[in-house]
C-alpha cells in the first residue's frame, strides 16, 4: 500500500517537470509551431485565394500601369515594375491581414485562439509567418510580369531576399497592431480601405517622391511605403536608388519593432 507521504512527494516532484515543460524557449518554439500548423489549417480554403489575389494585384497593377504610361522611359519602367511588387505585399500586410483578424472577431474566432494554452507571443509570430510566406510567391510572379511587359533588365542583389521578407513582415506586423489594437472590427475594416488608398495614390512607390508636394516629401520619409520601394528598388535594379539602402533597412526595421511592441502589450493585457 502506498503511503500519502509518498504519493505527496511523488506530486512534489512532478510539479517541477510539468512547470519546466510549460515554459521555456522550447516550450515557446514548440507551441509556435504548432500555432503555425493551425493557422495552416484555419485558413486552407482562404490562403490559395489569397495568393491567387495577390498575383492579380501586382500583375494586373503592372499591365495597368502600362495602358496609362504608352512607352514609358526606363526610368519610369524600373519604377511601375518594382512598385508592381511592393504593391501587393502592402496589400496583404496593410488590408486583408487586419480584414482576417476583424473577421475572427466577429465569428468567435478570437475568442477561442485567445483561450488556448499557448504562449500568445507564439500564436502572433505565427500568424506573422504564414501571412508573409504567402505573400512572397505572388511578389515574384508580380514582377515577372512587370518586367516582361516593360522589358527591364533586373540587377538582381543577393539581399532580395532580405529586402522582401522584410517589407512583407513590416506589412505585416502594422495590419496585426491595427487588427487586434481597434476593438470595433467594421472600424478596422475602414481604416484598412483608407491605408490602401494613400499606398497606392500619395505614396512614392511607383514614382519618385520629387512628385509629391514638400510637406508629403517629408512625411513619407518617416513612414514605411517609400523604404519599403526602395529597398526594393535597391535589391533589383542598378542606380535606380540613390544612397545607401541602410536608413531605409532602419526604418522598416524600426516600423516593425514598434508594430510588435504594440501587438505584444495589446494581446498580453487580455484576459
Amino acid at each position: 500500500m502506498v503511503s500519502a507521504t509518498a504519493i505527496g512527494d511523488r506530486s512534489a516532484a512532478a510539479t517541477p517537470l510539468a512547470t519546466e515543460l510549460r515554459g521555456g524557449p522550447g516550450y515557446w518554439f514548440h507551441t509556435y509551431l504548432l500555432m503555425v500548423r493551425w493557422e495552416l489549417l484555419n485558413q486552407r480554403l482562404l490562403l490559395p485565394m489569397m495568393v491567387v489575389l495577390q498575383i492579380l494585384l501586382g500583375a494586373g497593377m503592372a499591365l495597368g500601369f502600362g495602358l496609362l504610361i504608352d512607352d514609358p522611359t526606363p526610368t519610369e519602367a524600373a519604377f511601375l515594375a518594382t512598385g508592381a511588387t511592393v504593391f501587393p505585399m502592402m496589400t496583404l500586410g496593410l488590408t486583408m491581414l487586419p480584414q482576417v483578424v476583424a473577421d475572427q472577431k466577429l465569428n468567435g474566432t478570437y475568442e477561442y485562439v485567445f483561450g488556448l494554452p499557448v504562449p500568445r507571443m507564439a500564436m502572433y509570430f505565427a500568424g506573422l509567418t504564414v501571412w508573409s510566406v504567402v505573400g512572397l510567391p505572388s511578389a515574384a510572379v508580380a514582377l515577372g510580369v512587370a518586367a516582361w511587359r516593360f522589358e527591364i533588365d533586373l540587377a538582381i542583389s543577393p539581399f532580395v531576399l532580405l529586402a522582401a521578407f522584410l517589407v512583407i513582415s513590416v506589412a505585416s506586423a502594422i495590419g496585426y497592431a491595427i487588427g487586434h489594437g481597434v476593438s470595433n472590427p467594421r472600424m478596422t475594416n475602414v481604416i484598412t480601405q483608407v491605408l490602401i488608398f494613400v499606398v497606392i495614390l500619395f505614396s512614392p512607390v511607383s514614382f519618385p517622391a520629387e512628385r509629391l508636394p514638400g510637406w508629403l516629401q517629408a512625411t513619407h520619409e518617416w513612414l514605411p511605403p517609400e523604404h519599403a520601394a526602395n529597398v526594393m528598388r535597391g535589391t533589383l535594379t542598378d542606380g535606380l536608388v540613390e544612397g545607401s539602402l541602410v536608413p531605409s533597412f532602419a526604418v522598416l526595421t524600426v516600423w516593425a519593432l514598434g508594430s510588435w511592441a504594440l501587438t505584444a502589450w495589446v494581446i498580453t493585457r487580455r484576459r
